[in-house]
């Protein structure tokens, strides 16, 4: 178990439960058969969030630590937004399957209902298991019928692999949407008493993207006839579970509670931090290399934004659990010409690794910001973390992209 905090960049999302207060299409909905009505039945239904908390860039100390300077920023793309979503609520006592429903949204992201609604039966404990983006997951959900028990510890063994150490590439042509899942248990649907007590509200759930990006920015105080060829960040994970495994969040994911009032669209909901987790024992931890195009240092003493470099590519990236510090190495070579007098670029040079002192661990949901600076005695690094805006599926309908301060 992980005991160090982690700024979570918790690209999360919440699901905020509203009334019943109209009603929508369910064209593009794919529901399983509702379940028999052997007890009360109360309406339940919710509404989409997403966004994330992590680390100002201006502090240099450990990076896992939330505080007063977590700020927020927006997607890099629709494929870190929600595409589906399939929500599974579960009987908690017998585990067996009330709801198995399927959300879908714009390919953009946006979204198409205001509310995702559920008729469930009263006066008993349920489990919700939120899986988005599920075309990105080698596994068929529409196997999980209602009635039918559900395999709980199946999907909590369930786990998604990088290929090369790479788990998404949308870099070329062909892209996909990054797979996001949570679970939650103990949600206490209160026995109706009254009237009110047929509608019923769940406070604001989150789900948690399964991906890892990387930012490498590089300034050169002695780089003179020197090219960057090569970053390399060791100690990558293979695998990763599909759920989050033993894993726990500041402030703590809490227990969701429930009302007979709309939850307010609006509310301030806090970003979250991951500060333990676990991997799957069989996980190999290798070191990838981000190719880079013998980029000149010369000139790149980083006194103005245009005298750095900056390689981002939307590729994402196992989260790990390695016991020993995270580490970045980069590789340059030697500039010269050769008998025609074309540029080449030769003896190249791998630097010792510079461990990344103030990243002990690295969850899912992380966008990890490296800065590197290359002088006459080696390379030194430091991390920042930076999250997202919140996605807002409104009671009203659309797409609400609003700033979380």
């Amino acid at each position: 178990m992980m005991t160090k905090l982690l700024g979570h960049i918790s690209l999360t999302g919440l699901i905020a439960g509203m009334i019943l207060a109209s009603c929508s299409s369910d064209d593009n909905i794919t529901q399983a058969t509702m379940p028999a009505e052997d007890g009360p039945i109360v309406n339940l239904s919710f509404s989409v969030v997403v966004h994330d908390a992590a680390d100002n860039s201006s502090r240099s100390s450990v990076v896992t630590i939330p505080d007063k300077d977590n700020f927020f920023e927006g997607v890099d793309s629709k494929y870190e937004k929600i595409r589906t979503l399939r929500v599974i609520i579960l009987h908690q006592d017998d585990e067996t399957v009330e709801h198995n429903k399927v959300f879908t949204l714009s390919e953009d992201g946006d979204v198409r209902y205001d509310y995702m609604k559920f008729k469930v039966r009263g006066g008993e404990k349920k489990r919700i298991y939120l899986f988005a983006n599920e075309q990105s997951i080698d596994y068929n959900f529409d196997n999980l019928k209602v009635n039918s028990r559900f395999p709980t510890s199946e999907i909590a063994d369930l786990t998604i692999q990088a290929t090369d150490g790479l788990l998404i590439d949308n870099t070329g042509t062909e892209k996909r949407y990054i797979p996001m899942s949570e679970v939650w248990s103990d949600i206490d649907i209160k026995m109706p008493q009254n009237p009110e007590d047929y509608n019923q509200t769940l406070s604001p759930l989150f789900l948690t993207r399964a991906g890892v990006k990387f930012t490498f920015t590089v300034k050169a105080l002695d780089g003179a006839g020197l090219a960057l060829s090569k970053i390399s960040f060791n100690r990558l994970a293979d695998k990763q579970y599909l759920l989050p495994r033993d894993t726990k969040y500041s402030p703590e994911k809490g227990k969701p509670s429930i009302s007979n009032f709309p939850a307010d669209p609006d509310a301030d909901i806090p970003g979250r931090f991951i500060t333990e987790y676990k991997v799957p024992a069989d996980t190999t931890h290798s070191t990838y290399d981000f190719t880079v195009n013998n980029v000149e240092l010369d000139g790149l003493d980083g006194t103005t934004p245009e005298k750095t470099y900056t390689w981002y590519k939307p590729m994402y990236f196992c989260e790990s659990g390695y016991d020993k510090p995270y580490s970045v190495a980069i590789t340059v070579a030697s500039k010269s010409t050769d008998k025609d007098g074309k540029v080449i670029y030769t003896d190249p040079y791998t630097f010792t690794p510079k461990e990344l002192d103030n990243l002990p661990i690295l969850p899912r949901n992380t966008h990890v910001k490296v800065n590197i600076t290359l002088g006459k005695a080696g390379i030194t690094c430091d991390v920042k973390l930076i999250p997202y805006t919140e996605i807002i599926l409104n009671p009203d309908f659309g797409l609400d992209v609003r700033t979380v301060r």
